[in-house]
């Protein structure tokens, strides 16, 4: 499995097939993520949190705030108490 950033979105990618994704907005100074999703067969192996992971990893060099419109975004932020310094 490889995870890719695209321009607006986060992609975990097993053999050529897009199989989670976290979908986000860029505004001015926030980035808004407004999905998460992960293939139903994969589901239970922990992805959308490998999909934060890597969404934080490209947030936090953008000294840009969070707006965890996503509902899993939201619990994973509930979650990692050490990272609402990103929430907006």
């Amino acid at each position: 499995m490889v995870i890719k950033i695209k321009e607006d979105e986060v992609q975990i990618i097993d053999h050529e097939k897009i199989i989670g994704r976290l979908c986000f907005e860029e505004e001015e100074e926030l980035i808004v993520v407004t999905h998460t999703y992960v293939d139903e067969a994969y589901r239970g192996k922990h992805l959308a949190q490998k999909l934060m992971e890597a969404f934080i990893t490209y947030l936090e060099p953008l000294q840009k705030k969070c707006v965890p419109r996503c509902s899993y975004a939201a619990y994973w932020f509930q979650k990692h108490p050490e990272k609402q310094y990103l929430v907006k």
